[in-house]
């Protein structure tokens, strides 16, 4: 959480070695942090990545579509450019799962959103960190559109030039060089697919 993080603890972080942290920061619009209960600011989310940045400290922002049932497209791209204020290292984009006993479960029960079998119950398997194409839906937007969206994410940052530059520039020796790749590799298989249906 960046809640309750300040300038001082960036600093002893730094020097007791810590190299990155990984944040929550969730969604980029004000109305989706406040239906969430996140209790932060999307100024709070700026101020502490920038003070991060200046202590050395690599940042991650975990990123999520979906984390309300009703966020707009709009408010998605909020998130975006909220990422393009902070300047991350690194992100992460998921789609939010709606799991038994969270509010985002009832609100899609209630709603006709989940995909259940002829014995009404959800398909467990289907029901992860990167579920492929989710047995669910939001107001906004269908499954197929859901991972359109998180494949586009995606690519506008790792596939960016500042990104790369990034990357290039901070490799160290062979096995970074190497680590670096196979991830690339990876995160390339990941959102270069294409799925039948689903907009560019």
């Amino acid at each position: 959480r960046v809640d309750g993080l300040r300038r001082e603890h960036f600093e002893l972080m730094a020097a007791s070695g810590c190299k990155k942290i990984d944040f929550g920061v969730e969604s980029g619009s004000e109305r989706i942090l406040e239906l969430n209960k996140k209790l932060v600011t999307r100024a709070k989310v700026v101020e502490v990545f920038d003070e991060a940045r200046r202590a050395g400290i690599l940042r991650t922002a975990y990123l999520m579509l979906g984390s309300h049932v009703d966020e707009t497209p709009e408010e998605v791209e909020d998130t975006w450019r909220l990422t393009q204020e902070i300047q991350p290292d690194f992100i992460t984009f998921t789609l939010a799962c709606p799991y038994p006993g969270t509010e985002l479960w009832e609100d899609c029960r209630s709603r006709g959103y989940l995909e259940l079998g002829s014995d009404g119950r959800p398909d467990w398997s289907l029901y992860g960190y990167y579920p492929g194409l989710p047995p669910w839906r939001f107001t906004h937007f269908t499954a197929d559109k859901m991972v359109a969206v998180q494949k586009r994410f995606l690519r506008r940052f790792y596939w960016s030039p500042r990104f790369i530059w990034q990357m290039a520039r901070s490799v160290r020796s062979v096995n970074h060089l190497s680590a670096l790749a196979r991830a690339g590799l990876d995160v390339t298989r990941f959102i270069g697919g294409r799925r039948v249906g689903a907009s560019p």
